[in-house]
């Protein structure tokens, strides 16, 4: 008996762990595999998807606030034609800053601005 199997995975990474993640890539452990995948977010629809080896940092860069769920599958052709396949999940948050302030001089600043969220804030 010949049995075949392949194990999809997700590395999601970032300054603060998952939270405005700086990459994130998917594969699996045989590099004949393809994979897919999503993004979804808490409503249970789906904002992404694509076959690539990493979501790009512009489709992460225009999620709103919130908490996403990454699916990948992979999917490998037996040799007798039959598809094998492996999905696994993972979840990560996009935060936005409520504001920021900006003090122009160190000492007896001359200026303090404060502006709402930041648009490109990863």
């Amino acid at each position: 008996m010949n049995i075949e199997r392949v194990a999809a995975a997700i590395n999601i990474t970032g300054t603060f762990d998952k939270i405005n993640p700086s990459t994130i890539t998917v594969g699996s452990d045989k590099t004949t595999a393809s994979n897919i995948w999503k993004i979804i977010d808490e409503a249970g629809n789906v904002v992404a998807t694509e076959s690539s080896a990493a979501v790009s940092q512009a489709t992460l860069n225009q999620l709103p606030e919130g908490v996403y769920t990454v699916e990948t599958t992979a999917t490998l052709i037996s040799k007798y034609g039959n598809p094998v396949l492996d999905t696994t999940t993972d979840s990560f948050l996009i935060r936005h800053p409520e504001s920021t302030t900006s003090v122009v001089g160190t000492y007896n600043p001359t200026s303090i601005t404060g502006t709402k969220k930041l648009l490109n804030q990863l």
